[in-house]
């Protein structure tokens, strides 16, 4: 069985990214995971790991390219002799059901995220994966999809085990300090300038402590000057292949989403076992059941985050307990060996659907 993931870039701080690379890398003998991108700044980690990768370089919104980008997946597909086209983005769902009119070809599509608008353009695909309750239902109400089109199944992770590692190991953070961290992407979605401003009121009362966030994105300008302006001991990295360590080193993992289908980062802090506080939208609200494996704060509500973190902080025991509580949660629901049979069942079905 071939199957091809087609996705607009592949970048570090993209969960989207991460979902295909783990499952290509953790899938059954028999089954090839090939991926079509028009470019990003992850592409070295799926041929590090022998994952076939066709960069066909444009712009998406070109109509020129796009029949460019088209022609070099026509062909593609007919080399390689794909069995299933698995768009992650809706660009590429769009491309595979024209695709499906020249060739006889399986189509699948994961939706990761909430878009408006276009629905005579959107979500073709016979058969449609949902990320999170959340997702499933935005598709069914704004798209008008029938649920017997929709599968459930939520993003993963791999279970690599809880390893310590010593506090602030090689992060040149002094070692008296409490680290809140923050991954993902710069923008206003994952409530990145609510968490700033949070972090000034802590600061004020307690200067042991430590933000770093790690991404990039359109409101990365901001936050630069936000930090500089304010003299927060904090600091913007760039996003990184590898931020195990910058887990294992932090006290806190926080995500204030304003709109969050089902991050992988609350997943990552489960597997962990860290203390995670996750804005109380979409798949956070979800998964997270609030003072049981981790705490929900009201998007916009720079007051109710700051004593959210300020409450783990002052209380080891309790961050100890949710950051457990949480892991057994990812581990037992959330894992690849839980997931990836799901999408392989899928898959057969697909092949299998006349």
């Amino acid at each position: 069985m071939k199957i091809l993931h087609l996705q607009t870039e592949l970048n570090k701080t993209c969960g989207i990214t991460k979902t295909i690379l783990l499952l290509a890398k953790n899938s059954q003998k028999g089954i090839q995971h090939n991926v079509f991108t028009l470019g990003g700044d992850n592409i070295s980690s799926f041929i590090n790991n022998g994952i076939s990768v066709q960069v066909i370089n444009g712009n998406k919104n070109s109509l020129l390219d796009s029949l460019r980008i088209f022609y070099k997946l026509f062909k593609y597909c007919k080399k390689e002799k794909i069995d299933i086209l698995h768009a992650h983005h809706r660009y590429f769902d769009f491309l595979s059901f024209v695709l499906g009119k020249f060739l006889r070809i399986k189509k699948v599509t994961s939706v990761h995220s909430k878009v408006y608008g276009q629905k005579l353009f959107s979500y073709k695909s016979p058969k449609l994966i949902a990320v999170s309750n959340s997702i499933k239902n935005h598709l069914m109400k704004n798209y008008n999809i029938e649920e017997k089109r929709i599968t459930l199944i939520n993003n993963f992770v791999e279970d690599n085990g809880v390893t310590s590692l010593s506090h602030n190991s090689n992060l040149l953070i002094p070692r008296d300090q409490k680290i809140i961290l923050f991954v993902g992407r710069f923008s206003r979605e994952k409530g990145v300038d609510i968490l700033v401003r949070a972090f000034r009121l802590l600061q004020k009362n307690n200067e042991k402590i430590f933000l770093v966030m790690i991404g990039t994105g359109e409101e990365e300008l901001f936050l630069k000057s936000f930090i500089a302006e304010n003299k927060l001991n904090a600091l913007t990295l760039v996003p990184q292949e590898d931020v195990s360590r910058y887990y294992k080193s932090a006290d806190i993992i926080i995500l204030p989403s304003r709109v969050d289908p089902f991050p992988l980062v609350m997943l990552e802090s489960g597997m962990m076992a860290k203390p995670f506080i996750g804005g109380g939208v979409d798949g956070i609200g979800e998964f997270i059941e609030h003072d049981q494996n981790g705490l929900l704060v009201e998007p916009e509500n720079v007051e109710e985050l700051a004593a959210a973190i300020k409450k783990l902080l002052n209380d080891p025991v309790k961050a100890s307990y949710l950051g457990r509580n949480l892991y057994e949660k990812v581990k037992l629901n959330c894992s690849a060996e839980k997931i990836i049979p799901k999408y392989l069942g899928l898959y057969k079905e697909v092949l299998a659907d006349g």
